[in-house]
């Protein structure tokens, strides 16, 4: 068997703007042709950039007037690849922070742009594997869930600080719609009101595939309704996770790595490239990209093996604390996101140093924060809140200054769900706000 080369997966009518024109201009173009992204050219240049939609959020939330030329934005840059680059050639240069590449001619113009969409649909449905079911490679992604209405612009400002591409919306337990970054240059585009609630704009319902079913019926799936991602439920019809094209596509190549191995002497590093890549998502899926702290989703599965080494031995304790930041809208607001961004680092890094090695402090959602205190009961879960608070009342925060916590506490109690439990502990925390704030509440 032989590898395509990189222009037989391209698509050839590549969606681009000159960075002279205006933002607004690209949001119009990608509207209208449906697209999530568009390259940026230059006159006399084979440099290419790429404004996305994410791009387009950050933008929005960091007040970027939309009627500046493109030329002056900040924007990342795109790799390109000769129309004759080997599949596993193209696939060193595809990175985590953009997962796409400009293909060249011989003269090095432009001819084509090639995505994980392209690479998978090139995918002969034969070699999938169609007996593993979904379930058995969703690798818990953090699936940002929201009430349905939320002021569309808060939405936003999620979506930019937790650098996530889409997020379930809720009312009463149920969920309603999903907005996605596809979503927003629609509002954007269409000069929506952020400040209606997000239920106006979202997108219902949520289209999802059941755990049972195959890689290949997933595969099927994101071709067939043009999808970047696959929202996953169970058999009660509640969502459980989601799992994005790259990560299908990784499985899938590994698999087919297996079975040819024997046949193409190309095909070891392609499973190399692959396998590698397969882990670098497994990582990702556990840690927050901005603090570098476990995700919300990693720190469930901490809290279940408590919930599990507790209904094992029949006793023992743990506690959790959560807290937030307080204020954190106003520091946004009169210095930028990114001196936020760097409080939000700073707290992780300092409140880590203070607990133990076995105790795990989690990134929640925006400005909170979790920790799981495995054998402490809630007077020496006080004490670790307590010590916490003190330090970041006391820290100089570079351009900020002071800034202060809220703290709540709650150790688990016999009888206990992880949802009840974690209510508890959270209502703690707000109580610790209505008391005044820079303080710790135990319940």
């Amino acid at each position: 068997m032989t590898f395509p080369y990189v222009i037989d997966l391209a698509t050839r009518e590549v969606i681009k703007i000159d960075e002279n024109q205006k933002l607004e201009e690209a949001v119009q173009l990608m509207y209208w042709h449906s697209v999530r992204d568009i390259v940026v050219t230059k006159e006399g240049s084979s440099r290419y950039r790429m404004i996305t939609a994410n791009d387009l959020i950050r933008f929005k939330v960091e007040r970027v007037s939309f009627d500046m030329p493109i030329k002056v934005l900040k924007l990342e840059m795109i790799s390109s690849v000769p129309y004759d680059t080997s599949l596993s050639d193209a696939l060193k240069e595809l990175n985590n922070s953009c997962s796409c590449l400009c293909v060249t001619d011989k003269d090095e113009k432009l001819c084509g742009f090639v995505t994980y969409t392209d690479i998978i649909s090139s995918i002969d449905p034969a070699l999938l594997m169609k007996e593993q079911k979904i379930k058995d490679i969703l690798w818990r992604n953090v699936l940002m869930r929201a009430d349905a209405q939320s002021d569309t612009y808060d939405i936003l400002r999620v979506m930019n600080s937790s650098h996530l591409d889409s997020v379930i919306l809720y009312e009463q337990s149920k969920a309603v719609g999903i907005i996605t970054t596809k979503d927003t240059i629609r509002l954007l585009n269409d000069g929506c009101d952020l400040n209606r609630p997000i239920c106006d704009f979202m997108s219902s319902p949520v289209y999802s595939i059941d755990e049972d079913s195959s890689i290949h019926e997933a595969l099927e799936f994101v071709q067939r309704e043009h999808f970047k991602r696959v929202i996953v439920s169970n058999k009660k019809g509640e969502i459980i996770g989601q799992i994005s094209q790259q990560e299908l596509l990784a499985k899938v190549y590994s698999r087919w790595a297996e079975n040819l191995k024997a046949r193409d002497k190309q095909l070891e590093e392609v499973n190399r490239l692959l396998e590698a890549r397969a882990s670098k998502y497994e990582e990702m899926a556990q840690f927050d990209p901005l603090t570098h702290l476990p995700n919300r989703s990693s720190f469930e599965t901490k809290m279940l093996d408590e919930f599990t080494r507790i209904e094992r031995y029949s006793s023992g304790v743990f506690s959790l604390i959560f807290f937030d930041i307080d204020h954190f809208k106003s520091i946004n607001d009169s210095y930028g996101h990114l001196v936020g961004d760097k409080v939000l680092k700073s707290i992780s890094t300092q409140c880590k140093e203070l607990l133990r090695s076995n105790d795990m402090i989690a990134r929640w959602g925006g400005e909170e924060f979790v920790v799981i205190l495995p054998l402490v009961d809630a007077a020496g879960a006080i004490q670790v809140a307590e010590k916490m608070r003190a330090f970041i009342a006391e820290y100089i925060f570079e351009q900020v200054g002071s800034i202060s916590c809220s703290f709540g506490v709650s150790q688990y109690q016999k009888g206990d769900s992880p949802n009840s439990l974690l209510h508890r502990t959270d209502t703690a925390m707000y109580q610790a706000k209505s008391s005044g704030r820079n303080c710790v509440i135990a319940i």
